[in-house]
């Protein structure tokens, strides 16, 4: 088996659902740690987890309207297991976070 350190990032627009990560086919994934960074005025954000081809319900979330203050930053870190093709996805309400995800791949 071999594994890879793993670092994605997504700053998507407002209200607008983003892929942050698809497993990819054939790997597993654990993640250490989900930073959001607000960069403005206080705001919501949600991260679900969902299996592809499956819309988000609420039972993907992993974090749902969360709020983050003024320029502050929300930390997820829950080592987080993912099947391959599982998918990440974020929002936020003004499209000013910046999502960072860190982890390990194994294949």
């Amino acid at each position: 088996m071999a594994t890879a350190l793993l670092n994605k990032r997504s700053k998507p627009a407002a209200a607008t659902p983003a892929s942050l990560y698809t497993v990819p086919s054939g790997t597993s994934t654990v993640l250490s740690n989900i930073i959001c960074c607000n960069q403005s005025t206080e705001t919501t954000v949600k991260i679900a987890v969902r299996p592809l081809g499956v819309s988000v319900t609420a039972d993907h979330y992993i974090v749902s309207g969360t709020t983050i203050n003024d320029n502050d930053v929300l930390e997820i870190g829950r080592g987080i297991t993912l099947n391959a093709t599982d998918i990440v996805e974020v929002l936020s309400d003004s499209g000013n976070v910046s999502f960072n995800l860190f982890g390990e791949e194994t294949t």
